[in-house]
């Protein structure tokens, strides 16, 4: 049934710049999941958005649990610095910082575990 599911949302570089859509419309992936978030209900989704059905939202749902359960790096907790405004929301970067994450304000920074970062290589 995922997979079914899956099949409903794209990623094409020619449509809203290759994030995330539900299949033939224009509304991210993100856009849903925010929504949800927010405790949005699937039918108050549907409602706002003409054309999407409920397999819509439970395929921005399933999209974004396979995007969750891949494994990027081990990364030392301490060495995670994120820039509001670029990477993060309000809402998120206070969930980091109270996980005692670092918080910046005007450039990245590298850890000094893992060495400088290089331009292009974030």
């Amino acid at each position: 049934m995922t997979s079914d599911l899956l099949t409903r949302i794209v990623v094409d570089p020619r449509i809203c710049f290759g994030k995330p859509t539900i299949r033939g419309h224009r509304i991210w992936v993100s856009l849903i999941l925010g929504h949800l978030a927010e405790g949005w209900t699937v039918d108050a989704i549907v409602d706002e958005f003409p054309g999407i059905d409920g397999d819509d939202v439970r395929a921005c749902i399933a999209y974004g649990a396979q995007l969750a359960d891949v494994q990027f790096a081990d990364l030392d907790p301490r060495c995670m610095r994120f820039k509001l405004g670029e990477n993060l929301g309000h809402s998120a970067l206070a969930a980091f910082e109270a996980a005692g994450h670092e918080r910046i304000e005007r450039s990245l920074q590298a850890c000094s575990l893992a060495g400088p970062l290089r331009p292009g290589s974030y």
